[in-house]
């Protein structure tokens, strides 16, 4: 990262954003996808051609016919290590790694309500 960058910050509208001394920068497009985590790439139940799946923090509702229609579902402030979707693609669920802005070890639990693309309920983790 560049000299007074800081780490991407959740909560912005579209996309997420990274900032430095000399402002923010939101993200439009995100290309690429780390693996580390099993099951973190899924299909809509009913929306064949959307595309859902993690990059660090961020879950990304990407379509395949136009890769550059991506929207990005800010919620987590670490790795997102797990995902799925329930069987009607009105939910969809994401966990990560402990947080590193929370006292102990917790991992939250996002679930999402997919149509409206925000954030449904938070569970605390462990």
């Amino acid at each position: 990262a560049a000299p007074g960058a800081a780490p991407a910050c959740a909560g912005a509208a579209r996309g997420c954003c990274v900032g430095t001394m000399a402002g923010m920068a939101e993200l439009e497009h995100f290309c690429g996808y780390g693996g580390k985590h099993l099951n973190t790439v899924l299909y809509h139940p009913l929306q064949a051609e959307t595309l859902i799946y993690t990059a660090a923090a961020t879950i990304i509702v990407e379509d395949v016919n136009d890769p550059h229609k991506q929207e990005f579902l800010h919620g987590h402030d670490n790795e997102v290590s797990a995902l799925d979707i329930s069987a009607n693609g009105k939910l969809v669920a994401s966990g990560q790694l402990g947080s590193p802005g929370r006292k102990g070890a917790v991992a939250p639990v996002v679930v999402w309500d997919f149509d409206n693309r925000q954030k449904y309920t938070e569970f605390g983790g462990l």
